[in-house]
């Protein structure tokens, strides 16, 4: 049976002032597997050979610590990554400077993190020359992204990738920094400033949208929302686009369903944008009389959509089924989707396929 040996003894840090031929005073300080409070252990006086000599003693431990354990770098109480199983967890890939030896497995394991993300320009070599990785797991899935500059965090990315800090992951974070009193760069900061901010701005909205969220007053959400909407005879609604309600924030971060949305809405006068919903279920949407985005969303079937009066925006999609389509008034961009210029046979189209 193979055991595991959970041991820290990074950073280690020897600091002596020689006087003639001996050293005075040494103190050796490694933090505790908890990652809080240090103990100092002081050799008084010695000579610098021997001084020296428990250096090159604790170096050769080390090394072999770092042989016999399959994952070398337990600092801060904290799993390196083996497997991802379906935990809920912190886990730490080492950088460059501090596993030299596993940097090219280390790589190949944070792109593995990264293959549901929605990013495609990801450069995993370059993060982990720069600092550590810190990935927060939720039941097996990458839900915060942490890159270290040196000793210090960078960057805080989410699913989205978008230089945010996911709201609902903002408690996590922010426990995750203050428990293992992790530094911050002046970016970094920012990202947490900002954070609180929008936290405070969606606690807000959420409070003032509870009842209408609660008995899917669509029209009610939407208005206060700044999108303007219409109800018809038959209680179905126009809007006049659709959007996230933010830059900074999603109708999820609301609290928001939108499938429940699409349930009321039946035309959307402007453009449509759904590159960062969630949404599955187009419902009884059936015209657009806008632009149409569907790069990066959710949906694999159009459903009773009818028309898309501008551009179609099927680049980058999920959607397969076509649904009960007739028209695009302009261009359609297929590339990186599951359609082709043959799905589009028996609809009529005023502008031309892109394929590339």
């Amino acid at each position: 049976m193979k055991y595991k040996m959970f041991i820290n003894l990074t950073p280690i840090n020897f600091q002596y002032k020689t006087t003639k031929s001996s050293v005075n005073k040494q103190e050796v300080t490694s933090p505790d597997f908890a990652g809080s409070a240090h103990d100092t252990i002081s050799f008084g006086v010695m000579e610098k050979k021997e001084f020296e000599g428990i250096f090159a003693v604790v170096e050769k431990f080390k090394a072999l610590v770092k042989k016999f354990n399959t994952n070398d770098d337990t600092k801060l109480g904290m799993e390196t990554a083996t497997n991802t199983g379906e935990e809920t967890k912190w886990v730490i890939i080492p950088s460059k400077e501090h596993d030299p030896e596993g940097f090219e497995s280390n790589v190949e394991k944070l792109k593995a993190f990264y293959k549901t993300w929605h990013t495609k320009t990801f450069n995993a070599e370059s993060n982990l020359e720069d600092g550590d990785f810190h990935i927060y797991l939720e039941n097996g899935q990458p839900k915060l992204g942490v890159k270290f500059w040196g000793d210090k965090i960078e960057e805080i990315q989410g699913e989205s990738n978008n230089g945010r800090i996911p709201i609902d992951y903002f408690d996590v974070m922010q426990k995750h920094i203050n428990e293992n009193k992790l530094k911050l760069t002046d970016r970094a900061e920012s990202e947490i400033y900002v954070a609180q901010n929008l936290k405070q701005e969606i606690t807000k909205i959420k409070t003032n949208l509870r009842d209408a969220i609660e008995n899917n007053d669509v029209k009610t959400i939407f208005n206060y929302l700044c999108i303007a909407a219409d109800e018809d005879k038959d209680g179905y609604l126009d809007i006049l686009e659709y959007r996230q309600p933010s830059n900074d924030y999603t109708f999820k971060d609301l609290g928001i369903d939108e499938n429940k949305l699409f349930e009321k809405i039946k035309k959307i006068k402007g453009h449509a944008d759904f590159s960062n919903s969630m949404v599955t279920d187009l419902g009884n949407l059936e015209y657009i009389n806008g632009y149409a985005y569907f790069n990066n969303s959710q949906i694999t079937d159009l459903g009773k959509l009818k028309s898309i009066w501008g551009n179609a925006v099927f680049r980058d999609s999920r959607i397969s089924n076509l649904g009960k389509l007739e028209f695009i008034g302009r261009n359609v961009a297929i590339k990186n989707s599951p359609l082709t210029v043959e799905d589009f046979k028996n609809i009529q189209i005023g502008g031309g396929i892109i394929i590339t």
